[in-house]
């Protein structure tokens, strides 16, 4: 015996309709259903936009240990999709459209840290963070992007080239050491980076 459900013969939509029995079973209205779709994390979304620099030859290690420690494991990020701290170019223009975001930062400045308001830029997306971030990366640390399928010497270069990512000193070891931890405790084995 089969059953089915006939939404016609509730005339209150608050009673649920009777039981009766047929051979086929009809459902001809649906109501008050509601899905939870879970949303992506900032990670999640920052982990797809990775193929985009994996595309141009880096190594995943690189630009994820840079951004995990610039957002403190994607908890702060600047702005919305700004995972490394990227500031708005100068006198060039981005090969994506950026958004400026004043925040206030801590910076090293004559060995002292100190807060300062300053203006970084901001993305549409975590794609585009990750075509900005590659376009500033081969364009003023070129020998961080020349050793980008190697992590060591990517975090050397981001502290000590011509431009230096960050004002703290210490800045390439704090980078490295992060890299030797995210391999022991299993973050870069979760993502299947190493």
């Amino acid at each position: 015996m089969n059953v089915s459900v006939n939404p016609a013969d509730s005339k209150d939509e608050n009673i649920p309709p009777k039981i009766t029995e047929n051979v086929a079973v009809e459902i001809n209205n649906i109501k008050n259903i509601s899905f939870i779709i879970p949303q992506k994390t900032k990670e999640e979304y920052f982990i797809e936009a990775l193929e985009i620099a994996k595309a141009d030859g880096f190594n995943a290690i690189c630009p994820f240990v840079h951004c995990y420690h610039e957002t403190g494991n994607f908890l702060h990020l600047v702005g919305e999709w700004n995972y490394a701290g990227c500031k708005i170019p100068q006198s060039t223009i981005p090969p994506v459209e950026i958004k400026s975001v004043e925040v206030i930062t801590h910076e090293e400045i004559n060995g002292k840290l100190e807060l300062l308001a300053d203006r970084f830029a901001d993305f549409r997306n975590a794609d585009d963070f990750m075509k900005f971030y590659i376009w500033q990366i081969k364009r003023l640390y070129s020998e961080s992007y020349t050793n980008r399928n190697s992590p060591i010497a990517y975090f050397y270069w981001l502290a000590r080239g011509k431009f230096k990512w960050a004002t703290d000193r210490s800045y390439s070891d704090k980078l490295e050491n992060l890299y030797k931890f995210l391999v022991v405790d299993g973050t870069l084995r979760k993502y299947n980076m190493i």
